[in-house]
């Protein structure tokens, strides 16, 4: 079969004419027909500062059907990403496979030092590049909300925005919805009946076929409704060793655009909410000193919808922890899960029966495990590994002072085509046997599970003498959900709670245990 180069055409989050797809596809397949190449049309629209480019299906598509091109066709080096990391991943990946990215205006072969380098600043230059059209488009959006200006691509239900002055109109129809949900709301209604009374009426939903409990709660909470405009400028910072956006600062534009609800309506609505929440958040489970923390905390999923259950403590009866019944609608249906609840004790014990049937399944599965103990073949590949990246790195001075020799004329033309060969040579032989020696460490990394292994068998063995926060901490390293399903037919569920048939109304349970 035919190589081919795979044309890359994406969409910058720069929406200009001169940028667009379409102006792209054209200029390049001018130069293709002008190059007699033959190519692969790829076509995604995604940021290219974001490193998610990679998981794009049809960029996957080119990684893993690699061997069916030459080369990458692309517009420009920014064209592949504004970010680094995902730069430095195409130029691995096409010296790896001996590709080169050709645009309009330059060819890169990865075999030549100079390059490289060259591909490797303009890769540099196109991650600066868009952290400043960043910054512009950020700054813009400030401005514009500190106007009162509508900024987000969808408008809030209930308005539409003006094109010329770009702010909220009203929707009246659909404003009424709002005024409706306010009133329910002021007169006491929770988010469950207000959705379950506007999907009764058949009252449109925004964006979804049924009114649910998220929609109704963002409704009310939504400044929008009293003509307030809002911008929060976040910043990603690192917490926990995690990654996560922090607000820095807030932007409101007080009577930016007509009010569907007044003020003293709105403040009410969601003073009655907050409080409300208080209240609920004294009986919902929590890891406080009176109440504390049953043993599935955050385990406990419904087997029928797939939400994680509502774990209360029964004050009222004494009865300890309870599962609630799931309030949540079936997928694409208005109708109500309703996965009835139950005492958590009767789940805890049917779990902790089924952890030692679990431990008996690992015990055994660690007795394999131990049989093949290559630990001291290990050892040795991960100190060839390392001697490995040694000589790496020693490559890549020896490329650094060749170029150095190349611009100070040092050498003769035939003598650095030899160097080049010969360091381009020993560079894909290290890196060919880096590749195997980091699929055979793979394969012996099942000693490492037998470590971890031992250590579960070892809670699993504690669990009794644990209290219930500790089975909690122990129980979440080992199982991931736990999914509960226990369907009452209607006429028993009309029976008293006291009665027999229903009090004692079988349930099912399925623990996805971690492996």
């Amino acid at each position: 079969m035919e190589k081919v180069y795979a044309m890359l055409l994406r969409l910058s989050r720069d929406k200009k004419e001169a940028d667009s797809l379409q102006n792209h596809r054209e200029i390049l397949e001018a130069y293709a027909a002008a190059h007699n190449l033959k190519y692969e049309p790829i076509e995604y629209i995604v940021s290219g500062m974001k490193a998610d480019v990679l998981d794009r299906p049809d960029i996957q598509q080119v990684i893993n059907q690699i061997d069916r091109y030459k080369g990458i066709l692309v517009y420009d080096i920014s064209r592949i990403a504004r970010d680094v990391g995902v730069g430095d991943y195409f130029k691995k990946m096409c010296k790896l496979n001996e590709l080169e990215i050709v645009t309009p205006y330059y060819r890169f072969d990865f075999s030549d030092p100079m390059q490289e380098s060259m591909y490797e600043n303009q890769i540099q230059m196109a991650a600066t590049e868009g952290r400043m059209i960043a910054k512009r488009h950020k700054d813009n959006k400030m401005a514009r909300a500190r106007r009162g200006e509508w900024i987000a691509s969808d408008t809030a239900f209930g308005y539409a925005r003006d094109k010329e002055t770009r702010r909220l109109v009203i929707v009246e129809e659909e404003a009424e919805i709002i005024r409706r949900i306010f009133k329910l709301h002021n007169e006491g209604l929770g988010s469950y009946k207000i959705r379950d009374i506007l999907n009764a009426e058949g009252i449109p939903a925004p964006r979804t076929a049924f009114w649910n409990l998220p929609s109704i709660k963002r409704i009310i909470k939504n400044e929008v409704y009293k003509g307030t405009v809002l911008f929060n400028n976040r910043k990603e910072i690192m917490e926990n060793g995690k990654r996560k956006y922090k607000i820095v600062e807030t932007i409101r534009a007080e009577n930016a655009h007509p009010k569907i609800i007044e003020l003293k309506e709105w403040f009410e609505a969601n003073t009655e909410r907050v409080a409300r929440a208080e209240k609920f958040a004294h009986y919902r489970e929590k890891p406080a000193t009176k109440s504390g923390t049953s043993s599935l905390k955050d385990l406990v999923y419904c087997g029928c919808c797939h939400r994680k259950h509502t774990i209360l403590l029964d004050h009222k009866c004494n009865t300890g922890y309870v599962v609630k019944v799931c309030h949540y609608l079936k997928d694409g249906s208005k109708e109500k899960c309703g996965n009835a609840g139950i005492q958590l004790a009767k789940i805890e014990k049917r779990v902790f029966h089924d952890i030692k049937r679990e431990k008996a399944a690992l015990e055994k599965y660690l007795l394999s495990l131990e049989q093949n103990d290559n630990s001291e073949l290990k050892e040795k590949k991960l100190k060839r590994l390392d001697q490995i990246k040694e000589q790496l790195k020693d490559l890549d001075d020896k490329d650094t002072n060749l170029l150095l020799a190349i611009v100070a004329g040092g050498f003769t033309a035939e003598k650095i085509d030899m160097m080049k060969t010969m360091l381009a040579t020993q560079r894909m032989q290290l890196e060919g046997e880096e590749k195997l020696v980091e699929a055979e460490l793979k394969k012996l990394e099942v000693f490492d599970e037998a470590e971890n292994v031992k250590k579960i068998i070892d809670k699993m063995e504690r669990l009794e003498e644990m209290t219930p926060e500790q089975q909690n901490q122990a129980l979440k390293t080992f199982i991931k959900k736990i999914h509960y399903t226990r369907t009452i037919p209607e006429e028993i569920k009309k029976l008293s709670t006291r009665n027999p048939l229903r009090k004692n109304a079988p349930f099912k349970l399925k623990i996805e245990y971690i492996r």
